[in-house]
């Protein structure tokens, strides 16, 4: 098992390096590129960015090429496995080449359904195999989040730990059928189920002690630090600038790579037991790599004689290469520290998301809460009544909050006012759906001075209709001043920024086709706010250098506002304001006032900041 751990380690090294710096940055320019030319790129516009037949084809490359390498990483790791339990000696380039052989078992259309298995549904089970192309995939929290709000939702979530399980039973050895039998992937899973109908009990119980094991000890490992790990996004031209300048990345960074270390340690262990088990009941099958056709033969011996001599030139070189390699990185971290750090545009916020949980969500007991707790905004949901009244609610029907399968949208004010709502987080209370006009009567008179932060939420294409009529209301009690806008839908924010330019409005993002970094700035908008499960060191510094705050959404944990704040981030949306204010507190006492571009009342104006 020794050896087999170092040979893994080395060979996880190399492959990640190769991974980090060469292919990821390779496909991601193909693929940015192409989501460049198609402009929008955002929330409802991501289906439509590959909606063309080359937007497919592209898409369709990228994909299969991920899968292949995942497939390849699999397959020489299940090598190293098998070679060190037979006793065999061997070089790591030995086994890098013979591996390449393995790619017989994903021919024709089988790569398609390979490549959706690896990419997705293995990376999704997030057991036992772990790649480094694509280490995980997973439902983003801010789904979750809704779905437990609804005993349907909670049976949902439990469907997909499910659906976890049952993947897991379904995958569990097919990588090693389709590398040690070369088998296609029917095949293996045949393979699959089957040797796990004759496994013996004894083996049976573990598999899933294990998973439900590895179910219930996640939580528990992520809570040693909850922080978000970083991504490859984060290992760009910027790298030294955030180890520099950016407070809290060089402990990211060293938490990354200690789960990475033990994503390989697991891994290697992981496959070491599964081969033990293969072998078992199907032999302990000598012939690792398929045999090799005489064509391709002769080709790999004239790239192994070239790669030989290379080799040799580099061994004579080596030291002089490590120098120049050092002093390269040395010298990059020197001139990133000699540039002025990037200034932030205000001081960061506290801001209640739906008002906040000291009642109903989007009730006025919620935007009272968020005064009492002396939120700088309290987030409120914005939509259209069947007569044209904006109101403050989410959803766009009633079901999760009054069990009624109707739309707000086909609703009087008064007959939705007649209802009465709940929700899980408030057992035995019950609320009504206020106007936007009670919520800024309150705001404009509250002791605390809270603003509000309107987020538009139009429904069946009514995005002026609903823009405008928050304008009136705004206009109505002068209420500019002390308000900021933001809609996932650029259509409805955009008549806010024509008909008052002077007026803070920002674009809400939950997904996006592409790195949002690369299109985000030609919009005309002040401020970004990103569903958390986008935030990344790469995405806030950029923001920042183009003078957009970014407001993160929604946080419940206090480490991860830790972590968001340390990273640059200017705001953050919260149910539970009370236990971010130490966090907050304990952030600004450790802030020179000095980082900050703005420092008059309310929001910065017309975009003219204080010069340092």
């Amino acid at each position: 098992m020794r050896k087999v751990l170092k040979k893994v380690i080395q060979f996880e090294i190399l492959y990640k390096l190769f991974i980090i710096c060469l292919a990821n940055p390779l496909m991601n320019e193909i693929y940015q590129t192409y989501v460049a030319s198609r402009g929008l790129n955002f929330n409802k516009d991501i289906i439509a960015t590959f909606s063309s037949v080359n937007g497919f084809l592209i898409f369709t490359a990228l994909f299969l090429c991920a899968g292949m390498l995942v497939f390849y990483e699999y397959a020489v790791v299940i090598h190293i496995v098998k070679l060190c339990r037979d006793g065999e000696e061997f070089k790591l380039p030995q086994v890098l080449k013979g591996s390449v052989w393995n790619f017989n078992s994903l021919k024709g259309w089988n790569l398609i359904l390979s490549a959706f298995v690896f990419v997705l549904v293995i990376p999704f089970t997030n057991i036992l195999w772990t790649s480094t192309m694509v280490p995980v995939v997973e439902i983003p929290w801010f789904i979750q989040g809704e779905m437990i709000r609804s005993f349907i939702g909670i049976v949902g979530v439990l469907a997909i730990y499910a659906a976890h399980f049952i993947l897991y039973l379904l995958t569990m050895f097919v990588p090693i059928y389709m590398v040690m039998g070369q088998q296609t992937l029917l095949t293996a899973v045949s393979s699959n189920l089957k040797l796990l109908k004759k496994m013996a009990w004894k083996y049976k119980v573990t598999a899933t002690g294990g998973a439900i094991f590895y179910f219930f000890a996640t939580p528990y490992i992520t809570w040693i630090t909850s922080r978000k790990r970083l991504e490859y996004k984060d290992f760009d031209l910027d790298f030294a600038k955030y180890l520099v300048h950016t407070q809290g990345f060089w402990l990211d960074f060293l938490i990354w790579l200690a789960f990475t270390a033990v994503s390989v340690i697991v891994l290697a262990g992981s496959v070491y037991l599964l081969v033990v088990v293969w072998e078992n009941y199907e032999g302990r099958e000598r012939n690792h790599y398929p045999v090799w056709e005489s064509d391709w033969a002769v080709v790999l011996q004239i790239l192994g004689r070239h790669g030989r001599a290379f080799s040799v030139k580099m061994k004579k070189k080596r030291n002089m290469v490590l120098a120049a390699t050092v002093f390269f990185g040395v010298a990059v971290y020197v001139a990133a520290g000699a540039l002025s750090p990037v200034t932030d545009v205000h001081r960061p916020w506290i801001i209640g998301h739906r008002g906040s949980s000291a009642g109903i969500e989007n009730t006025m007991e919620a935007v009272k809460g968020a005064s009492d707790l002396n939120c700088a905004f309290a987030e409120v949901d914005v939509q259209l009544t069947k007569d044209g009244v904006p109101v403050l609610i989410h959803d766009t029907n009633l079901w999760r909050l009054s069990g009624e399968r109707v739309n707000v949208a086909d609703l009087t004010l008064k007959e939705l006012q007649a209802r009465k709502i709940r929700d899980r987080n408030h057992p035995g209370e019950e609320g009504r759906i206020p106007t936007l006009e009670e919520a800024i009567r309150f705001a404009k008179n509250a002791k605390s001075g809270m603003g509000l932060l309107i987020e538009l939420k139009p429904s069946g294409g009514n995005e002026k209709e609903l823009a405008a009529a928050v304008i009136k209301l705004v206009e109505k009690f002068d209420f500019g001043d002390r308000t900021i806008f933001m809609s996932l839908y650029y259509d409805c924010i955009y008549p806010i920024t024509t008909a008052h330019p002077e007026w803070w409005v920002g674009y809400c993002i939950f997904g996006t086709s592409g790195d949002i970094d690369d299109s985000i700035w030609k919009y005309d908008i002040d401020f970004l706010a990103p569903e958390e499960n986008q935030i990344s060191y790469s995405l806030v510094y950029q923001a920042r250098t183009h003078g957009l705050p970014v407001y993160v959404w929604t946080v419940y944990d206090f480490e991860k506002a830790r972590q968001y704040l340390q990273m640059g981030v200017s705001g953050i949306i919260t149910d539970y304001p009370e236990l971010m204010r130490p966090e907050m507190e304990k952030f600004l006492r450790g802030s020179s006032e000095k980082q900050y571009q703005w420092r008059g009342e309310s929001y910065p104006k017309s975009g003219v900041f204080l010069q340092q």
